[in-house]
């Protein structure tokens, strides 16, 4: 067979196949690049920040509420119960100094969602990687206190708009604390800190004391409803 022949001949059937199967994969590997990255910036509908009722201000549910009823009620040094309303409790959070810079990321305004099951820590970070496009992350815990009193955070899921990070997110969450605590020991005051990365890294559960003024105060009972947390607490002597 000759050049002129050659260069007018078909394509071989096979090369075509070949070719339609690479265009197909390009085709759907940007199509899923494109649902992933749509999936990573999505904002949920329940990210409702909170305005803050008296900007530049302690949030007076923390000051007139929240404050007074832990601080009288361990006077007593008796068991006391804590009403924490998610519509309060996110008042206190939105008067707290935002954005805090943290390992490379920008937190912004986030905010708690409580249901009779669950607790959700919601708020957009961004990351230095990701330039100024902020990403929604939620975190949702099921705590619970088991027989013996100890709290079992139950990290169910981390999520990057609507995309589930859950490992990786265990994993930043160790390095931060590994740089954070270094040179702290882990006991007195100290040890929930220590407690608390257990509980997020490895879903270790612990003993819910906590200092206290003098002393030091125990979650006995933990109750979850529709935007409400009821706290029961006991005085514990050290």
């Amino acid at each position: 067979m000759n050049l002129k022949n050659c260069l007018q001949s078909p394509i071989p059937s096979r090369a075509k196949r070949i070719a339609k199967i690479v265009a197909a994969v390009i085709i759907i590997l940007l199509i899923l690049c494109i649902i992933i990255w749509r999936m990573f910036v999505y904002t949920p509908s329940a990210y409702r920040p909170t305005v803050p009722m008296t900007p530049g201000q302690v949030s007076p549910y923390l000051t007139h509420k929240l404050g007074p009823e832990m601080y009288n009620n361990i006077q007593l040094d008796k068991p006391f119960r804590i009403i924490v309303e998610q519509t309060g409790i996110n008042d206190v959070i939105a008067g707290w100094p935002w954005p805090i810079q943290l390992e490379g990321v920008s937190i912004s305004m986030p905010m708690v969602i409580f249901t009779p099951e669950t607790i959700t820590l919601m708020g957009p970070i961004k990351f230095d990687i990701f330039g100024k496009k902020p990403i929604v992350i939620s975190i949702i815990f099921a705590p619970e206190l088991d027989k013996e009193g100890l709290l079992t955070l139950n990290l169910k899921h981390v999520k990057a708009g609507a995309l589930n990070i859950t490992p990786l997110a265990k994993s930043i969450t160790a390095k931060i604390y590994e740089n954070q605590l270094q040179g702290v020991e882990p006991a007195g005051d100290n040890q929930w800190m220590f407690d608390l990365r257990d509980a997020l890294s490895e879903n270790k559960p612990f003993e819910p004391i906590y200092p206290s003024y003098e002393d030091y105060i125990r979650v006995r009972k933990l109750e979850l409803l529709d935007q409400q947390l009821n706290l029961d607490f006991i005085p514990v002597k050290r």
